[in-house]
């Protein structure tokens, strides 16, 4: 366990912080996770009126805003909390591709698992400021969605499969360019953790 990551507010990273090196080193992904993550828990915790950590790790975007008071800050922190809950569970230190039902989906949207690299990392790259993109699940088809600033999806038939932070904060300790982080953090991506949030999206279901 990490110093940074006391058990009260949230588990360890579920990799060292060294495993994603080259790509990310370490201390990118140290200061990101410390000094952004955990805080943001801390924050949503506090909200949440005594919930249980635990619970709050298990929750989707659509429950944790159930579950926070609906003045001040509180859409703010939740985003926050789930937009980093995603990135950090969806990378690896071991190389993947993608695979199975998603990369037929990527096939049938995209072309090819190049064209979605591509697509996504022009949306990245032309978010204007800050903020986050996800791969996502929106009426059963895979879609690229940019979410400015700590935005969530206005509808809530929307399921993440990959979520990129496109703050400067994920990056700024080692890539100058958002377009060499992109192309660094799409190398460690965890596809067996992508294939298993489309599949759990109920996609297939609307086939």
């Amino acid at each position: 366990m990490p110093a940074c990551a006391p058990a009260l507010f949230l588990p360890a990273p579920p990799y060292p912080f060294s495993a994603l090196r080259p790509a990310l080193d370490e201390q990118t992904v140290r200061t990101h996770y410390c000094h952004h993550y955990v805080p943001a828990m801390q924050r949503l915790y506090a909200l949440a009126q005594g919930k249980a950590p635990a619970e709050l790790q298990g929750c989707t975007w659509q429950e944790l805003v159930r579950v926070l008071p609906t003045a001040g800050d509180a859409a703010h922190t939740c985003a926050d909390v789930y937009h980093h809950m995603l990135y950090f569970s969806g990378m690896q230190g071991a190389t993947s591709q993608p695979y199975g039902y998603l990369l037929n989906a990527i096939r049938r949207e995209f072309g090819s698992a190049d064209a979605l690299r591509s697509a996504f990392s022009r949306a990245a790259c032309s978010l204007p400021g800050s903020g986050w993109l996800w791969l996502a699940v929106r009426r059963g088809s895979l879609c690229v969605l940019p979410l400015p600033d700590r935005d969530l999806p206005a509808q809530e038939d929307v399921s993440p499969v990959l979520c990129c932070d496109v703050w400067e904060h994920a990056y700024y300790l080692q890539y100058r360019q958002r377009e060499q982080y992109l192309d660094a953090w799409w190398s460690v991506l965890d596809w067996q953790r992508a294939e298993d949030l489309y599949v759990g999206s109920g996609a297939l279901e609307r086939r």
